[in-house]
C-alpha cells in the first residue's frame, strides 16, 4: 500500500476536529502522494503564471464553472479547490465556484461524499459535485475551465469522443487544460482537437526542471487551449509541435 511520511500523517491528523478541515475521522481522506500532488501543484502555478486563467467567462450568477472529467477518486481535491478559491474568490474574479468531477466508474474508496462535504465545510462559496457519467454517451454541461488529467488517449478509439465532449462543453473564451504522462498521449489529444478547430500549446511541467523523469511521470506534459479565439494564449513557445 501507499506509505506516507510521519510528517504527512501528523499534518493529516491535525486537520481533524471541530474547527479543522474535517469534522471527524469518518469524514476525512488523505491527500495524494507527493509524486502526483507536487506536479499537480506545479501545473496550476504554471498556468496561473501564463495568465490564461484571467478573464474566464462566468455564468449569469457570476459563478465560475469548472469541469474535471475522468476524475477517478478526485485526488486533487485538497489542491485544486484551495487554488481555485485563492485565485478566483479571494481576488474577487468570481462570486462563487461550481466544480463538477465526473468519471465512468466510482472507485472503491474514492470517498466522493466526504470530498463534497469537505468543499462545503471549507469553502462557503464553492460547490463540488462528483458524478458518475459515461462521457462517450452523455454530454458534459457547459463550463469555463476544464482540467483533464491523464486521458488514456492512445488506449481506445473512444477517447476521441471523450476529448471532443470536453472541448465542446467548454464555452467560448474558456480554457481547456489537459495533463498527460507521455508524448504519444499529447499527440493523440492534439489530433482529436484538430477537427474541432482547437490547437493546443504544449509545455513540459516545470516540476521536471528540478526532478528526475520517472518511468511513468505524473502530469509531465501540459496542453493548453482557449476555446473560440484565434490567438488564445500569450506568445510562449510550445515545446512540442
Amino acid at each position: 500500500g501507499t506509505v506516507f511520511s510521519p510528517a504527512t500523517m501528523h499534518a493529516f491528523i491535525s486537520k481533524i476536529g471541530p474547527d479543522a478541515d474535517f469534522e471527524s475521522i469518518e469524514d476525512s481522506f488523505l491527500p495524494p502522494v507527493d509524486m502526483w500532488g507536487e506536479p499537480y501543484k506545479a501545473m496550476l502555478d504554471f498556468v496561473a503564471q501564463l495568465g490564461v486563467l484571467e478573464g474566464l467567462p462566468l455564468d449569469r450568477s457570476g459563478i465560475l464553472r469548472v469541469s474535471v472529467p475522468f476524475c477517478a477518486a478526485f485526488m486533487e481535491c485538497q489542491i485544486l479547490l484551495p487554488f481555485l478559491a485563492q485565485h478566483f474568490l479571494e481576488r474577487r474574479l468570481a462570486q462563487g465556484l461550481y466544480v463538477l468531477g465526473t468519471d465512468a466508474t466510482i472507485l472503491k474508496g474514492a470517498k466522493w461524499p466526504q470530498k463534497e462535504k469537505y468543499a462545503q465545510r471549507k469553502f462557503s462559496r464553492c460547490q463540488l459535485h462528483l458524478r458518475q457519467m459515461d462521457l462517450t454517451k452523455n454530454s458534459l454541461p457547459e463550463c469555463a475551465l476544464t482540467v483533464a488529467v491523464h486521458p488514456e488517449a492512445t488506449r481506445d478509439p473512444v477517447w476521441e469522443d471523450i476529448i471532443a465532449n470536453l472541448i465542446r462543453s467548454t464555452v467560448p473564451g474558456g480554457v481547456v487544460l489537459v495533463a498527460t504522462y507521455f508524448d504519444v498521449e499529447v499527440h493523440a489529444v492534439q489530433r482529436y482537437g484538430a477537427p474541432l478547430g482547437v490547437q493546443f500549446q504544449v509545455f513540459e511541467n516545470p516540476y521536471y526542471a528540478s526532478h528526475s523523469v520517472e518511468e511513468s511521470p505524473s502530469l509531465r506534459f501540459l496542453l493548453v487551449a482557449r476555446i473560440g479565439r484565434k490567438q488564445p494564449l500569450p506568445p510562449v513557445a510550445s515545446i512540442l509541435r
